[in-house]
């Protein structure tokens, strides 16, 4: 389960304002979202604009949340991540294969209850 430990007041924004087009588009993924249940009405005091980036290698947009507020307000974690150099030398003269399926992997990661409301994107619809 992974936390979101913030300090100060929580972040909030207005939604941004998109054209007609990608409103369109941001109100179909938001609508999938709900019926794959990876989202959820919210009345969190926490809200992070919606933004639509193209995905890579194609013209399609997608749904991200703008949380740049929330990170600069989110405590570091202590521990310190092996580097890659470590890594490398470790599996070094080793194959390692890899295959993932996921569908909207970043909705997928699991968030603690108590922090899930920091997690918000506000919308104008």
């Amino acid at each position: 389960m992974n936390h979101i430990n913030t300090s100060g007041p929580s972040v909030f924004a207005k939604p941004l304002r998109l054209a007609p087009d990608r409103l369109k588009i941001a109100k179909m993924e938001f609508q999938h979202m709900l019926d794959l249940g990876h989202m959820r009405p919210s009345n969190s005091n926490y809200a992070s604009p919606l933004h639509l980036v193209p995905k890579k290698g194609s013209d399609d947009l997608r749904s991200v949340g703008d949380f740049r507020a929330l990170n600069i307000q989110t405590k570091r974690d202590k521990y310190p991540f092996s580097s890659v150099l470590n890594f490398n030398s470790e599996f070094h003269g080793t194959q390692i294969f890899s295959y993932v399926d996921l569908v909207k992997a970043f909705h997928q990661i699991p968030i603690a209850p108590e922090d899930a409301h920091k997690t918000v994107i506000c919308t104008s619809f």
